[in-house]
């Protein structure tokens, strides 16, 4: 999660350039606009931790989370 939206903005830019479609999600946390990057549906756990790793071992981290 960023506190500046052009910084999500980057990620994301930075996930569309490797041929994904994020989406950013503004939320309030404890009382503050924080803007996050995500990607999916996933039809498996397996898709999303194999995205994860790639991901991570290209530097950009990054978490699974169940909705």
């Amino acid at each position: 999660a960023f506190s500046a939206r052009e910084n999500a903005a980057r990620l994301a830019g930075l996930i569309e350039s490797r041929g994904y479609q994020p989406n950013i999600e503004q939320a309030t946390v404890y009382g503050s606009t924080v803007y996050r990057v995500r990607l999916g549906a996933f039809t498996s756990m397996d898709g999303a931790k194999t995205l994860m790793q790639s991901f991570t071992s290209q530097g950009i981290t990054c978490y699974i989370v169940g909705l």
